[in-house]
Parts: C-alpha cells; structure tokens; sequence
C-alpha cells in the first residue's frame, strides 16, 4: 500500500484525519468526529501513538458519555483506518464491546412503487437496476453511466470486493435498459451519490411516503431474491457459494429464481408481468369457480 504520511508521527490526530479525508475525496466528516472525540477522552495525539490501551480508555469514556455500542465501535473503526493509513500497521482493536446485530431496515414493495412513479426517467432506470442487481450505490450508478442499449444478460466487476457477477435480464428490464437517460453530472463516488439521495427525497415527498435510502433498496432487492431462492440470493448478495462456487452456473441458478422475484407496481407492465408469473401464481389469481375449472382439468389429464 502505498505510504503517504511517512513522517505522520509529527501530524496530531485530528490533523491527519482532516489529511485522511481531503485525500480520499470523502464528503463526510466522520474521521475528523472520531478524532476530536478522541482527543477529549484521552487528550490531543499523535496518530501514530495510538494504542490499543487507549482504545479501551477511549471505550471506557464514550459508554459513561452514554454513547451506543455501535457508535462507539464504528468510531474506533475510523481510528483504526487512520492509524494504518500512517503507519501501514494493523493495530489491535482492544475489548471491542457487543454490538447487537441491527434490524434491517427496508422499503415495502408498495413504497418503492410510489418512488418510481414519481421519479424522472434516469432515477426510475437506478430504481429498476438496483433493485435487481442489488449493486452497491457508486457501481449501480457508473453502470448506469456505461450502458449502451440493452443487453441480454447483465455483467459486472464489484470495484470493493473485485468479484465478477452476471445477471438475466427480463423483458422489463430491457425496457428500463433501452436508450439513454439523461443522468446528472458528478463523480459517481460523491456528487452524484448526493444527488441520487436528494431526488429519492424529493420523489418520497411527492408521492407521499417515507424516504428510503439507496442501501436500504439494495437490501429489499436482495430479500426478494432470498424469498424467491435462498441460493440467488446468495449468489445476488456476491457472498458465494463455498464449495459450490465451482460446480453451480450462477447465472442458471438466477434464471430459474427470476420470474419468482416479487416487483415493485410499475416496474413491469401488464404483459410484462404475464411473461414473469409461475403456474401457481396465475392460480392464485384466479375467481375460485375458475380455479375449480382449472384444479378438476389437471386432475383429469393426470388420471
């Protein structure tokens, strides 16, 4: 990796946390929060003398400030990644404190819909995408940025984890896929990402129902493809399969789950949702003397 702050031990923590942050072009002021809580815990540092002693010390003062446990461990989290960034040394995180694992927080089918109808074109095509491939926030948007007219399945190298995924693309889909949609100027890792939130609050205000976030779409998609499979959702997720990752075609797998993902009202149109529904759907749809019709045939052509 490379160094940058060789000589980082002459740069007080909450300096390099602001040096961290103009580097990495972060919006956010979050390392710069850490270290000035840090400094009236445990006083002004050095970033490369901090010290797994003084992360226990700094716990110890953030729970008798009444500070949630996951507030507490994301900040030494952000301590952390500064310290490596100056000295290229993992250090010890200390006695971390239970975090209880969270709730997940999504939008309901019903909410998305009302989002989507109120959304310019460009952010019904994101609504459409991330909702199917569940991409992370700044690689939905650069695919988006690179489309170039449909195509018959969906490809994609995640740029933090580097794994490869392919996904089918339905008829509605293609639709959403098909021609150019006029998305707004702005690095995809930044700007952009802030624009695509203020337009999601915009549409959430107008059509009347609360704001969801991308990564809370993200994870609505995803726990539609694990209702319809629990392996494509594994698979959807970039997660793997374990052992199975060299004997499954991810892809066929994403096929067969495919016309069992539940979508969003308008996302596909009547014809369009014809195409995706199985047998047992179209039964449930049916008036019970139509079902009695359809139950009693079956049952004569299996006789």
């Amino acid at each position: 990796m490379e160094q940058s702050h060789h000589r980082a031990g002459l740069v007080d923590l909450d300096e390099f946390a602001k040096l961290y942050t103009r580097k990495h072009d972060l919006s956010g002021k979050r390392y710069s929060y850490a270290a000035t809580r840090f400094r009236k815990a445990c006083g002004p540092l050095e970033v490369e003398d901090l010290t797994a002693d003084l992360l226990d010390q700094y716990r110890d003062w953030c729970r008798s400030q009444g500070l949630r446990p996951a507030t507490i461990e994301g900040s030494i989290k952000e301590l952390l990644t500064l310290r490596f960034d100056a000295t290229g040394v993992r250090l010890d995180p200390g006695r971390k404190i239970r975090v209880p694992r969270p709730i997940p927080e999504m939008p309901g089918l019903d909410q998305i819909a009302a989002v989507y109808q109120k959304a310019p074109d460009w952010l019904q095509q994101y609504l459409a995408l991330s909702y199917w491939t569940c991409l992370r926030i700044a690689d939905c948007l650069r695919y988006q940025r690179r489309l170039d007219g449909p195509v018959d399945v969906l490809r994609w190298t995640a740029s933090k984890t580097g794994h490869s995924q392919t996904w089918p693309v339905p008829s509605w889909l293609q639709r959403h896929l098909r021609g150019k949609t006029r998305i707004p100027r702005g690095k995809e890792d930044n700007h952009l990402k802030r624009v695509l939130r203020r337009e999601l609050q915009v549409a959430a205000k107008s059509a009347g129902v609360p704001y969801f976030t991308p990564q809370q779409l993200r994870r609505k998609g995803l726990t539609e493809w694990a209702r319809a499979n629990a392996m494509a959702g594994a698979i959807v997720h970039g997660s793997g399969l374990g052992v199975l990752d060299h004997y499954v075609d991810p892809l066929t797998v994403l096929e067969s789950a495919a016309p069992r993902v539940r979508l969003p009202a308008g996302f596909a149109k009547e014809e369009e949702r014809e195409e995706l529904a199985s047998f047992p759907d179209l039964l449930k749809r049916l008036d019970p003397e139509a079902r009695a019709l359809v139950l009693a045939t079956a049952q004569r052509l299996a006789t």
